[in-house]
């Protein structure tokens, strides 16, 4: 039971048995009537390294941070049009789609944009990128360490995968 909920109508939990555990559940929980009920259930891997503690994360090394966050309000992915029954806005990755590495206030968001960025250029992880959704390990609106990471995402499952929950 949460103390709080924050308006939240929707829950995404991902719960491992131990730090380093390289596989977890995926939850979702809908709040209906007053509490949350269970509404989806699915194995997922974790990143090549394992949970860590998610303030102690650094970027770069391939672990999946434990934590509690708000997640984008937006989900993205290679396809113009979203997959059915979703309800968050939806982004189509293009060519000049990146998510930004970069020590500025791009830290850790989409950008937009012709000239390279330090980060992930998202059009060249068609596959793992077909569906997903920013965790909001690090990024607004909450809070940002520069060095701790960016760009820990829920994503389609792919070989030689590295990201927080694919699935």
């Amino acid at each position: 039971r949460m103390r709080s909920r924050l308006n939240a109508r929707q829950l995404v939990v991902i719960t491992g048995s131990s730090l380093g555990a390289r596989h977890a559940t995926l939850r979702i929980y809908e709040y209906k009537s007053g509490d949350w009920v269970r509404t989806w259930q699915v194995p997922v891997r974790l990143g090549t390294y394992g949970l860590i503690d998610g303030l102690k994360r650094r970027a770069g090394s391939r672990t999946t941070p434990t934590g509690i966050w708000t997640m984008a309000r937006y989900a993205f992915g290679r396809h113009a049009r979203p997959p059915s029954g979703r309800t968050l806005r939806w982004r189509r990755i293009t060519q000049r789609s990146w998510w930004s590495s970069e020590r500025n206030s791009t830290y850790n968001t989409w950008v937009e944009t012709s000239r390279h960025v330090y980060g992930e250029h998202l059009a060249d992880y068609p596959r793992s990128y077909e569906f997903a959704i920013s965790s909001g390990y690090n990024a607004l609106p909450n809070q940002r360490v520069y060095g701790r990471g960016s760009g820990i995402f829920l994503h389609v499952i792919h070989p030689g995968y590295s990201g927080a929950a694919s699935c």
